[in-house]
């Protein structure tokens, strides 16, 4: 298993490396306008696809992620001919007891591995077509590296029983580890180096959700001012609320602010 991985970092690597070559001598990349990266059209389109949940540390939520066709009778305006997948559930707060000691729970999750052989690099970042139940949905996507705890994130909120395509540019994901946002971190988010997409909710609030997704693509320009025919919204990058900051002492000679370890955010 390792090594189709390796192998894989490899060509990517070198392929990544010849493209930067060429942006640098001012040369284009023409890549195409968008890449499909997942397209859910069909029943087996959520297979391989992991789905989690606070059971796992105790909680009660449930979710599940699958294909459900439109019926044909289907009155949604702009709803997919064919269907589209389905992360749906139901989000809880309450914990159990376990050996784990967690006191928060909260938290649903899939997450997808980006085909093997799609070069995205030149890309500037990623588009959705998707029917929200208005909720706050986090992007999740991991990236190639020597830190195996590395998570870029990214917000999405939009608007409720309405399809649209929601756009979010590769460099507006956040850099976090072990669920701290890297504030002084400067690395960005490298398409070339992509490896899984994810989705959560963790909003902190109890009850049944869903959010439609038709397709995942990477798109050549993230641009959400322009007026088109079908309606864009912009998955806005989120930080932690300023009430979230806490001071820590380090070595009883100085403090500093740092975000707080989300625990039972951590995918």
């Amino acid at each position: 298993m390792a090594r189709p991985s390796l192998l894989r970092r490899l060509v990517l690597t070198a392929e990544s490396s010849v493209l930067s070559a060429k942006q640098l001598m001012g040369l284009s990349l023409n890549v195409p306008p968008e890449a499909h990266v997942f397209h859910f059209g069909k029943p087996e389109s959520t297979e391989g696809w992991l789905t989690s949940s606070d059971r796992a540390i105790g909680g009660s939520s449930t979710c599940s992620f699958e294909f459900v066709p439109t019926p044909a009778d289907s009155k949604v305006m702009g709803a997919p001919k064919d269907g589209a997948a389905v992360f749906s559930g139901n989000l809880s707060l309450s914990v159990q007891p376990t050996e784990q000691h967690v006191v928060r729970s909260g938290y649903c999750a899939i997450r997808g591995n980006v085909p093997s052989g799609l070069h995205l690099h030149g890309y500037q970042g990623l588009a959705m077509r998707i029917k929200s139940d208005g909720r706050v949905y986090r992007i999740n996507a991991q990236a190639d590296g020597w830190n195996p705890h590395d998570l870029y994130m990214g917000f999405l909120k939009a608007p409720a029983n309405e399809w649209v395509e929601a756009e979010l540019a590769f460099s507006d994901f956040i850099l976090t580890s072990r669920g701290y946002v890297q504030v002084d971190d400067p690395v960005k988010l490298n398409p070339a180096s992509l490896r899984t997409i994810g989705i959560a909710l963790a909003d902190d609030k109890e009850g049944p959700f869903e959010l439609c997704i038709e397709w995942i693509k990477a798109v050549d320009k993230v641009d959400t001012t322009n007026t088109a025919p079908k309606p864009k919204v912009s998955l806005k990058t989120h930080l932690l609320d300023n009430e979230d900051v806490e001071v820590v002492e380090e070595d009883n000679e100085a403090t500093q602010q740092r975000r707080p370890r989300k625990s039972d955010l951590v995918i």
